[in-house]
């Protein structure tokens, strides 16, 4: 069986909303997940036992949250290397289409990992119906 680990910053709770939704899409075609808030991953090799990795954050300052972005900063650093795993990146933002900033910043902090870039979405504020809609569009074909 595959296996996913889902690591997420939360600050209303809305990014730990959308990485449950990623978690039960996921385990309904059979990939096992497991999800932990950035602040509590320490052990940055745990990442080469996963086939997937999800990458979720909040929007603050058009930028990551702080504690993920240091810690995809040092996964960067200690050069662990992802070839052959799947990235999936998410984050939630009070404004339109600022998601797709942080995105974009999580994807380019890890691409020294060589990890393949696989899907990214977003939403504004809470997330709806429509989010789970997108998720299982998005990783059908994960």
């Amino acid at each position: 069986m595959r296996k996913c680990l889902i690591i997420y910053d939360t600050k209303s709770g809305n990014t730990k909303l959308i990485s449950a939704m990623i978690q039960k899409y996921l385990e309904s075609i059979e990939i096992s997940v497991e999800t932990i808030q950035d602040k509590k991953l320490k052990d940055m090799e745990l990442l080469k036992v996963y086939d997937i990795i999800g990458v979720g954050s909040p929007v603050h300052m058009n930028s990551l949250a702080f504690t993920l972005r240091r810690k995809l900063k040092n996964i960067a650093k200690k050069k662990i290397d992802l070839k052959g795993k799947k990235l999936i990146t998410f984050s939630t933002s009070k404004f339109p289409k600022k998601w797709d900033m942080a995105n974009k910043m999580a994807v380019n902090l890890l691409k020294s990992t060589n990890i393949e870039f696989f899907a990214e979405f977003g939403c504004q504020n809470e997330p709806s119906a429509q989010i789970n809609k997108i998720i299982q569009e998005k990783l059908k074909d994960i």
